[in-house]
């Protein structure tokens, strides 16, 4: 990864488009990942969606690597790394797409850069869907709680310098420092590169904790509770995520967000089906 390349006032982020083959889609929507994912978190997942699904194949689906994650890593984006910056970025790549974005669906993260985008950047969004993201402000490294698991990998993930060893061994690595298994062969999906190249990390870790520290800061709240005229909001939860304290719950109650049964924070690796469904009702919201 060439961090040495100056910053880009024109960056866009790189993005995987997925669309059933020989259908005519009538809108297009964005789908947003969480912190240390990618766009092909979600390729497996959407390519079902729209194979199987008429409501969803009415749309052309756009998977969005954020900044400083995935193929976007490879170009510097420009400073300060904000939630409203990456909605910025979506801003920029909907410019250059020259289409409307009907709809825009985040995880975690993704979840508040989904907010505010459709809010501040994207008059034209009909609906937003942020999924597991608790929409207020929160403390990092929380005891208990998915966020003090966050605190904690960036920690370990501090401790292994580039260039990497193996995957094999980064995960081997990670699961000594108290990682689970499946969270550290997780984490390798992270991995670019070859031996011959040299292994890197698919994300910018400087950038990583910055974007961190301004979603913990943002509170959403009120683009969740008072949308703007135009636009629909949607949360969901797991119903066995620790991201959410009590208040978070039952605000999240009050709005009517949609709780997925028997599932954590991996809502589309827990429960597909379930989400799948809210997925083809996000598409036929916009598409009616």
């Amino acid at each position: 990864m060439t961090r040495e390349l100056t910053a880009s006032r024109d960056f866009l982020p790189e993005s995987i488009r997925v669309s059933r083959p020989g259908a005519s889609p009538r809108g297009l929507a964005f789908v947003l990942h969480g912190i240390l994912g990618s766009a092909s978190n979600w390729r497996s997942f959407v390519r079902r969606l729209v194979d199987r699904s008429e409501v969803a194949a009415a749309l052309d689906w756009v998977l969005v690597d954020l900044r400083a994650h995935g193929e976007s890593s490879l170009t510097p984006a420009p400073p300060p790394h904000t939630v409203d910056a990456c909605a910025a970025d979506l801003a920029r790549l909907a410019r250059h797409l020259e289409r409307p974005v009907d709809l825009v669906i985040g995880h975690s993260f993704g979840g508040k850069v989904a907010l505010s985008f459709a809010t501040e950047h994207s008059p034209a969004t009909r609906a937003a869907w942020f999924l597991d993201t608790p929409p207020g402000p929160m403390t990092l490294g929380d005891a208990g709680t998915g966020r003090d698991d966050l605190e904690r990998v960036l920690g370990i993930l501090e401790t292994i310098p580039e260039p990497l060893p193996g995957r094999q061994e980064v995960a081997e690595r990670l699961m000594a420092q108290g990682l689970s298994a499946g969270l550290s062969q997780w984490m390798t999906t992270n991995v670019r590169g070859t031996s011959e190249s040299g292994y890197r990390w698919k994300f910018d870790l400087a950038a990583v904790k910055a974007l961190i520290a301004d979603y913990a800061r943002l509170d959403l709240w009120p683009l969740v509770e008072h949308p703007r005229p135009g636009l629909v909001v949607h949360g969901v939860r797991g119903e066995r995520s620790t991201r959410f304290d009590p208040e978070d719950v039952a605000r999240m109650d009050r709005i009517g967000a949609h709780v997925i049964a028997d599932a954590g924070h991996w809502l589309h690796v827990d429960q597909p089906e379930a989400l799948m469904r809210l997925f083809e009702r996000a598409a036929a919201e916009v598409i009616a």
